[in-house]
């Protein structure tokens, strides 16, 4: 612990940008003592380990090197699940799981964009933050769809194409965060686009392999079938000679 406690209790101190002294004042003891305890000469006392983590904002565990989470993962009375649920012991368990894993996360993520804003790349910001959104999304979707109560007309797209639209826009996310990062020049970053062009090349491709009109219509939320028609399904001198010999295959006359 003493080594961990040193390094933690020297680094925040230096993080809040005051002297030994004045530390030394604000947390009531001597700054030959708190040198000591900088220095891992003497190991202080549960009262001084207390007050320290109050001082610098962070957790016990944090100060002594058992957690790389800043403020910990522990609950206030307040937090806890209601009297709802007080007689039920999976409820509990599960509210306080909850609870537990959303102060994780919101902590993460606090880590996360102190990151970003030390970067100072509004680039690198916005993707990172289009990629959680639509991690955010898929889980939404998911929790969404299981019950089968809810209105999927609440989504522009529907559950078939959300999650690969999502995927690859995701994936776009990431290769421009990690081009962003790595401090290349823009002009080989994937230029960003909208999920409106991910739909439109899937239902292009999708004209180009399906025949029926109306399951592409109806897949793709089409409420006039000349949307489909018009604007997706193509016909080329290639596509007709294509789809003249999948007929003449497939037709077994004699």
């Amino acid at each position: 612990m003493a080594a961990e406690f040193s390094r933690l209790l020297t680094l925040l101190r230096k993080e809040k940008g005051i002297s030994q002294k004045s530390a030394a004042q604000q947390l009531g003891v001597s700054q030959a003592l708190l040198s000591h305890y900088e220095n891992g000469i003497r190991e202080c006392g549960l009262d001084f380990l207390v007050r320290a983590a109050d001082f610098y904002g962070v957790s016990c565990d944090y100060i002594l090197g058992r957690t790389p989470d800043r403020n910990g993962l522990t609950l206030t009375i307040d937090e806890l699940p209601g009297s709802d649920a007080a007689g039920k012991e999976n409820s509990y368990r599960s509210g306080v799981q909850c609870t537990l894993n959303k102060k994780l996360i919101t902590n993460s993520l606090n880590i996360i964009f102190d990151l970003l804003n030390r970067s100072g790349s509004r680039s690198l910001v916005t993707e990172i933050s289009d990629f959680l959104m639509l991690s955010v999304y898929r889980a939404f979707r998911i929790l969404h769809g299981a019950n089968e109560k809810n209105q999927p007309a609440m989504f522009k797209l529907n559950r078939l194409t959300a999650h690969p639209y999502s995927s690859a826009m995701m994936q776009v996310c990431q290769a421009n965060a990690e081009q962003i990062a790595a401090g290349k020049p823009a002009d080989v970053i994937i230029p960003h686009f909208s999920c409106h062009h991910l739909r439109h090349t899937f239902c292009t491709r999708f004209c180009e392999k399906e025949t029926n009109i109306k399951v592409i219509q109806a897949v793709m939320g089409h409420a006039n079938i000349e949307t489909t028609m018009d604007i997706y399904a193509e016909v080329t001198d290639a596509k007709k000679k294509e789809a003249i010999e999948n007929l003449s295959h497939n037709l077994d006359i004699f």
